[in-house]
């Protein structure tokens, strides 16, 4: 993912919220005993010492690891270098910290990180230590340099990065502090034209403001410090943050720097870790309703729960990074960039009812907010489908929008007959459709559904196949699934009486992952239904498992050295997804048939994005795979009349304009540090940000039955929402009715079985 801002040093970030947000008085005198004694007098020496427990749980983690995982890796000197260097990336991920020269005096541990069968952890300490180092460095230099008064007339830049890959770090001292007064320029910069807004905002409110003015609230909003206060003590809580961390912290930054050289996925879970595992995975919880994930030290939305506090808020979108946190609005928000994922869940995380104050960067802008939630309950059944019916050109079109694949195990388990269940929702929505008169199309709609029960998938998708013979109806063939060491295994969705044979669409969008793509590419293969939507889905196509550590042999054969404390646990990549053609899901996922413009598509956050992916592959097709329909012979027909649509429909073509001049920003790679022209930048990318919003679905009941007409100019936050590519795919979908219509109901409905 390439946020505007994101190689910036990690640890800065937080600090440009200004307005609304709610922070606490600073003391300048107390922010400088602090330096004083936290920062200029602090202790840095060595304190970290090797146990046997530390020792016999990371033997026990690499050796699982190694054992359990899909791609069975080999340690090689090749890997052992990578895991060198990639832990150096665990620890300063912008790379603002550490010189070259640190990388070479550490050489010689290069090739003697699993010596014996065991994980060097004398080599992971005194890395750490080297980077308490370096970090005081920076704490030293940015503390003083926030004191001093910049020139922002004199021209200069700083450059952007699509990963931290393509960073280096500094060769020398020198190089290394121009890259640090960089970052303190752009946070004072940044600030600068965040105060010059609000002027301008309060010497002409909006209407909707003005209208407020004088309304009673139970919000209390402080003013905040400068920024200049802010960033000094977002620095001493840093430095005394890592300073502080426990010896298990630094392990299991260590052995993440291994895991995730085997994929992206799979990681090591400190007890502490796996017990948030279960909670996120469990179907109920407490807090605001968002999937979260740790990317480049930042903590990121992966996904929101429908029907959650921050769903239902509607004001965090799925790749905004967290980067503050508070529990009331008086208290000062603590920063949570560089902090472990678990410590950051248990901030947000909490009783029902209470509120959570939330410093926010929202993709693609470089601009903060606060957002306060109220915490929840959640449930399953507040991910239910959604349904809606669509007049299109006389006929009835009904749309469902899956949020994910979910499934109450445990009802099923105990025979529950109303257990929560996609599969069963949307049977209940179109028979309830029915009772209205006949439903003439159905449109799938699993834009961001990031997948869930594969279960699910694969009976959702035996409602929409017909068995290939009347006489005798066998199973139709889904998905393929193999660890890697033996024949796939070739998952089918079981025979079913008919419950929808018309025309059918699946609208995916970058956001559709796992078994969302195998559903599409299930019904995509068989030609049973047309895929629209972005030019690619997310392309996950792997399967993990979490094992616990105290189960490995090598963990019960030597319990008595943990002395009662649990190991952790693994989770490993154990299988990979293929399509009944036989080719990966990984990276390529599913290409649909008819692509739309897409703003998603200008991030860099697809499976294909991240680094030490397993690569694309293919294996044998499934045998008799049955052709549902003749759509094929259609899709010219389709692709045609989608082509003249885009060229005349004037929403279309706005909506097209702007994903272009979207993506033309986001390919820039400098960032101005010149005032002039930073505001010119921040103007735009601020415009810009608010058109990417404005095109997201609602996702709230009777707003996601409109499609809105906005006019050009309405581009605020306050304006309604265009869900462009809905309208068009019904457009598509009405040519589909046309085309079957045409051809007696053979275009695009299935043959009845009975």
């Amino acid at each position: 993912m390439k946020p505007l801002l994101s190689l910036l040093p990690v640890f800065l970030l937080w600090l440009f919220s200004w307005s609304g947000s709610l922070f606490a008085e600073l003391d300048p005198v107390r922010l400088e005993e602090q330096f004083q004694r936290q920062v200029v007098q602090a202790d840095v020496s060595p304190r970290f010492t090797v146990t046997p427990a530390q020792q016999l749980v990371a033997r026990g983690a690499v050796v699982g690891l190694l054992g359990y995982h899909f791609r069975a890796p080999q340690i090689t000197p090749a890997f052992l270098e990578q895991w060198y260097e990639n832990y150096f990336q665990m620890l300063d991920p912008g790379k603002a910290y550490f010189l070259q020269q640190d990388l070479e005096e550490f050489r010689r541990y290069s090739d003697k990180l699993f010596e014996g069968g065991q994980p060097n952890l004398e080599f992971a300490f005194l890395v750490y230590q080297r980077f308490l180092e370096r970090l005081r460095e920076w704490t030293l230099f940015a503390f003083q340099a926030y004191g001093r008064e910049w020139d922002f007339q004199e021209e200069d830049s700083m450059p952007l990065y699509d990963s931290p890959a393509e960073r280096q770090w500094a060769a020398t001292w020198e190089e290394r502090e121009k890259n640090w007064t960089h970052m303190v320029k752009n946070v004072l910069l940044a600030d600068q034209l965040m105060q010059e807004e609000m002027a301008a905002r309060e010497e002409n409110p909006p209407e909707a403001a003005q209208e407020k003015e004088g309304e009673e609230t139970e919000k209390a909003v402080y003013t905040p410090p400068p920024v200049r206060l802010r960033s000094r003590n977002a620095l001493l809580d840093i430095f005394r943050m890592r300073r502080e961390v426990e010896e298990s912290e630094v392990v299991t930054t260590f052995l993440n720097a291994f895991a995730s050289l085997l994929d992206p996925h799979s990681c090591y879970y400190a007890p502490d870790d796996k017990e948030d595992f279960d909670i996120a995975m469990s179907l109920s919880l407490q807090g605001i309703g968002a999937t979260l994930t740790w990317r480049d030290s930042y903590t990121v939305i992966m996904s929101l729960v429908p029907g959650g506090p921050a769903a239902k808020d509607g004001r965090l979108r799925p790749g905004d990074r967290i980067v503050a946190v508070a529990q009331s609005p008086k208290e000062e928000p603590r920063t949570v960039v560089g902090m472990p994922l678990d410590k950051v869940v248990r901030q947000i995380r909490g009783r029902k009812g209470t509120r959570v104050y939330l410093t926010v960067m929202p993709e693609g802008s470089s601009a903060e907010t606060v957002v306060d939630l109220v915490r929840d309950e959640i449930h399953l059944k507040d991910s239910e489908a959604q349904s809606t019916l669509w007049d299109v050109e006389g006929k009835r079109v009904l749309s469902i929008y899956l949020p994910s694949f979910y499934r109450d195990f445990n009802g099923y388990s105990q025979g529950s007959g109303d257990a929560a269940s996609t599969t069963r929702d949307v049977r209940r929505l179109l028979r309830e459709a029915r009772a209205g008169g006949a439903v003439d199309g159905l449109v799938l709609d699993l834009r961001n559904n990031g997948g869930g029960s594969l279960e699910e998938a694969i009976q959702l998708a035996s409602l929409f196949l017909a068995p290939p013979s009347r006489s005798c109806p066998m199973p139709v063939p889904v998905v393929q699934t193999t660890n890697g060491k033996g024949r796939p295994q070739v998952r089918v969705a079981p025979p079913q009486e008919d419950f929808y044979s018309g025309p059918l669409m699946v609208l995916v969008d970058r956001g559709a992952a796992s078994a969302t793509e195998i559903l599409a590419a299930c019904l995509q293969d068989t030609r049973r239904a047309v895929v629209v939507g972005d030019p690619g889905t997310h392309g996950k196509g792997t399967v993990q498992a979490v094992m616990d550590l105290a189960n490995s042999p090598l963990i019960r054969k030597n319990r008595s050295f943990l002395e009662g404390k649990a190991p952790g646990s693994l989770k490993v990549t154990i299988q990979k997804f293929y399509r009944i053609t036989g080719d990966s899901t990984q990276i390529r996922g599913v290409t649909p048939d008819i692509q739309f413009p897409s703003f998603l598509m200008a991030f860099k956050n697809a499976e294909g994005d991240l680094p030490h992916v397993l690569p694309w592959d293919k294996i044998s097709p499934a045998s008799s795979i049955p052709e549902q329909t003749r759509l094929q012979n259609y899709l010219p027909a389709l692709q045609e009349f989608y082509e003249k649509y885009a060229k005349e429909d004037p929403a279309f073509l706005r909506y097209t304009r702007d994903v272009e001049e979207y993506a033309a920003f986001r390919r820039q790679k400098v960032l101005p540090l010149e005032i002039t022209e930073r505001r010119d930048y921040r103007n735009q990318e601020m415009v810009l940000a608010r058109k990417f919003r404005h095109y997201q679905p609602e996702r709230n009941g009777e707003e996601r039955e409109r499609l809105h007409d906005a006019d050009e100019a309405l581009y605020d936050d306050g304006a309604p929402r265009e869900d462009v590519v809905l309208q068009a795919s019904m457009a598509i979908m009405g040519k589909m009715m046309a085309l079957d219509e045409q051809e007696g109901g053979k275009a695009f409905s299935v043959p009845r079985s009975r």
